[in-house]
């Protein structure tokens, strides 16, 4: 079985939730992640994606990697909910070796990039 854990979605999870309870307000705390990403990125300043995916040439590569950061993110939570271990699911995850400690890493630096926005915009 992959080294899947529960702790694949903290980190983004934990960033996105101090961000949101020192910044906005009136939101749901029962809201799920696929809701909660684009509500830190919008407040960050962050680009996220809009429908049309092809960005123009002269656009800058920062908001190209913040939404290919927020589509990683978005893709690996439902990796983990519908393909690993997440919530004591009885089966075996389909999630590799490899697949797992890449998720796992990508989130953490992801979650990293996050706190360091957070901390840059208070």
């Amino acid at each position: 079985m992959p080294p899947w854990s529960p702790a694949l979605e903290r980190p983004s999870g934990s960033s996105c939730g101090a961000y949101i309870d020192e910044r906005l307000t009136g939101y749901p705390p029962s809201s799920n992640f696929p809701i909660l990403m684009p509500a830190v990125f919008v407040q960050l300043g962050l680009a996220v994606p809009s429908g049309n995916d092809d960005a123009p040439n002269e656009e800058p590569a920062q908001p190209q990697v913040e939404r290919a950061m927020f589509n990683l993110a978005i893709s690996l939570n439902r990796l983990r909910n519908k393909e690993g271990t997440g919530y004591g699911r009885p089966w075996e995850a389909s999630v590799t070796d490899e697949e797992a400690r890449f998720s796992i890493e990508s989130m953490s630096a992801i979650a990293e990039f996050l706190l360091a926005k957070h901390a840059n915009y208070r």
